[in-house]
């Protein structure tokens, strides 16, 4: 399973970093990734946005941000990935 991916001053979370918002927690106490830009895939916005524990990565991460203690960037649009796609179908859109 993969959970979180970072190198060279960026992170790539899929839905289970965020939902067990593991990048927030680190920047209330260690702070590793301070600085790090962190990138929110299409499919990782569409599959916590509808979860309440996604959301509120989400809103930590937007907060982060907006401090200037990470970078956030969301390319892509959800409205691009179709229905119905199997869970190796997203993985694969992630990478």
């Amino acid at each position: 399973m993969k959970t979180l991916r970072y190198y060279c001053g960026y992170i790539l979370p899929d839905s289970n970093a965020i939902q067990r918002q593991v990048i927030s927690r680190d920047l209330r106490s260690s702070r590793f990734f301070e600085n790090f830009t962190v990138i929110l895939s299409p499919v990782v916005r569409k599959e916590c946005d509808g979860t309440r524990r996604g959301k509120k990565e989400f809103e930590e991460l937007a907060k982060f941000d907006s401090i200037g203690r990470t970078r956030l960037e969301s390319p892509g649009k959800i409205e691009d990935i179709p229905k119905g796609l199997t869970r190796d179908e997203r993985d694969e859109r992630n990478n």
